[in-house]
């Protein structure tokens, strides 16, 4: 199953509006992942201060069809506060 694919005009411009956004007073804003295929890229850009990763599914795409193959990847490394 194919999963979303992220804008590249967005993706090639992405450092330029993220400091955008924090001279406009923007300290911090979400970057979501939808697929197992570009959490890397949430990773990467979450580098950057003012960036939270999310790291999820999306459900009409992804969690019907591979439920199972994800739970391990998305908590493999991930400390849980108890």
């Amino acid at each position: 199953m194919s999963s979303i694919i992220p804008d590249q005009r967005i993706h090639a411009i992405a450092p330029q509006l993220i400091h955008a956004a924090f001279d406009s007073g923007v300290l911090r804003f979400a970057v979501n992942g939808v697929s197992k295929n570009d959490w890397h890229v949430v990773k990467e850009m979450a580098e950057h201060p003012c960036l939270v990763p999310n790291f999820g599914l999306h459900p009409w795409l992804e969690i019907s069809y591979s439920l199972m193959r994800w739970i391990g990847p998305l908590f493999s490394g991930m400390q849980l506060n108890t």
